[in-house]
C-alpha cells in the first residue's frame, strides 16, 4: 500500500526492500572473495616445502648448507627445475637441492 508523504522536490524515496537480484549479486561477491581468500594460502593447499642447497663431499659428509626458505606452488616447481645436482669435477663435491 502506497501512502502519500510530503517530499522535497527532486528527492527520491525508495521504501522497497533489497531485491532478490541484488541479494544474489551480494552473495556472489562474498562467495568470490571467500574462494579467492582460500586459494591465496599456501598452507591450505599443502604444496609447500622448505628447501635449501646442500653440498656434500665425495664421502657423503655435508660440507656446506644454504639458508632454508619456504616455496609454494608454481614457485616450488620452478625452483626445483632451476636447481639440478651439480658435481665439482675437481673435488667431486655434489651440490643439490634438498626439500622437505
Amino acid at each position: 500500500m502506497l501512502t502519500a508523504t510530503s517530499v522535497q522536490p527532486g528527492s527520491v524515496i525508495n521504501k522497497e526492500p533489497i531485491s532478490k537480484h541484488m541479494k544474489r549479486k551480494i552473495l556472489a561477491a562474498f562467495l568470490f572473495l571467500f574462494v579467492a581468500w582460500g586459494f591465496t594460502s599456501c598452507e591450505a593447499l599443502n604444496d609447500c616445502e622448505i628447501c635449501k642447497l646442500v653440498t656434500k663431499n665425495s664421502s657423503g659428509d655435508v660440507t656446506d648448507t644454504g639458508i632454508e626458505a619456504e616455496y609454494c606452488g608454481a614457485t616450488l616447481v620452478a625452483f626445483k627445475a632451476a636447481n639440478p645436482d651439480i658435481t665439482n669435477p675437481v673435488t667431486k663435491d655434489v651440490t643439490s637441492l634438498e626439500c622437505n
